[in-house]
């Protein structure tokens, strides 16, 4: 088994969570989400590399495992917690 998954394959798994049919739009939202938690996600999940800038058009490199199952079995990115959660 892989350690890591590619971003396409999240997209497939996060589609069919959300009961998206069009894989283009979900792709759409669930790089604006990784944008959205870019800091959080490097320090929690060490992903996207530091070298990785957050800005559009730039392509991620494959996620690690523990990461895509939390995106494909939730719906969502991991965020950071609310004061209060």
């Amino acid at each position: 088994m892989a350690d890591t998954v590619r971003l396409s394959e999240v997209i497939v798994g996060f589609a069919a969570k959300r009961n998206l049919s069009d894989t283009t739009k979900a792709g759409k939202i669930l790089r604006s989400s990784i944008r959205s938690n870019f800091a959080h996600l490097q320090s929690e999940f060490g992903w996207p590399p530091e070298e990785k800038e957050n800005r559009d058009g730039n392509r991620y490199p494959p996620m690690p495992k523990a990461l895509a199952e939390v995106i494909v079995t939730t719906g969502k990115v991991p965020a950071p917690k609310k004061a209060g959660e």
